[in-house]
């Protein structure tokens, strides 16, 4: 089940077609992300951080399933080089897996339950992946 939120108003659309370096569109979309998980009640616990070698877009905490959720965040100006979600292969998935895990050892050792979320944008959309697997991605 994916979730949407609502599409961006035309006047802040500009702000996705200006020519923004990469490093700048990952931060608007990661911008837009945490504040869909906010809207949803999820709390944020941390953001761009480096563990098992890897990065974690978004730390967050689920109140309503009380799972830890990772979320991985693909940000694209167009769907011209197909979805966004298509960068996120069986190897990417690995190497999320293993800073989930290094992270938990590291910052939430007490935490059982956790999932990794997909969140897409593109211009005027938002799509959310709840607890991907490979066989949701291939």
């Amino acid at each position: 089940m994916t979730a949407s939120a609502k599409p961006l108003p035309k006047s802040k659309r500009r702000a996705w077609t200006s020519s923004l370096k990469p490093k700048q569109l990952g931060v608007l979309g990661e911008q837009r992300a945490a504040q869909f998980l906010i809207s949803r009640g999820f709390r944020i616990l941390d953001r761009n951080i480096r563990v098992g070698g890897g990065e974690l877009d978004i730390v967050a905490w689920d109140p309503h399933t009380r799972e830890l959720v990772f979320v991985e965040v693909k940000t694209r100006t167009s769907s011209f080089s197909g979805d966004p979600s298509l960068a996120v292969d069986h190897r990417k998935l690995r190497a999320l897996r293993r800073a989930c895990h290094q992270y938990r050892k590291k910052y939430q050792p007490q935490t059982s339950a956790f999932r990794i979320d997909l969140i897409t944008v593109l211009p005027g959309q938002l799509r959310h992946y709840p607890n991907i697997s490979w066989e949701l991605i291939k």
